[in-house]
């Protein structure tokens, strides 16, 4: 049995709830990594493709598993810059999440939404 993150009470549609934090590596660099399991791919459409790896350096959010039908969505988001290489994840609800409930993502896909503060 693994790891996982469970909601301490209950969290409404469209909060935040954590970003993913770890090591910024290239795509080179992730290639060549023995454990891909905590990779988050950036997935930039031009230049070089950038990964987010939480094995070694990271927060709860790298214990966060995969469901096809997510209560939580990954969402780009910029501070302090718009360069496009280098998003911030940062986690929000998709809907109700009672209190107990898993907390899962779609972690392999992003979503095409841009915050920018």
């Amino acid at each position: 049995m693994g790891w996982g993150v469970r909601a301490l009470q209950d969290i409404p549609q469209g909060s935040f709830i954590c970003e993913y934090v770890g090591e910024l590596i290239s795509d080179a660099e992730a290639d060549v990594r023995e454990d891909d399991s905590y990779l988050f791919d950036l997935d930039n459409k031009d230049g070089e493709v950038y990964c987010i790896d939480a094995r070694y350096y990271g927060n709860i959010s790298r214990f966060i598993n995969h469901l096809c039908d997510p209560n939580l969505i990954p969402v780009r988001v910029f501070m302090l810059h718009q360069d496009l290489r280098f998003p911030r994840i940062a986690f929000f609800s998709s809907r109700d999440i009672l209190s107990g409930q898993d907390c899962l993502s779609v972690i392999s896909s992003m979503s095409i939404l841009f915050f920018f503060f």
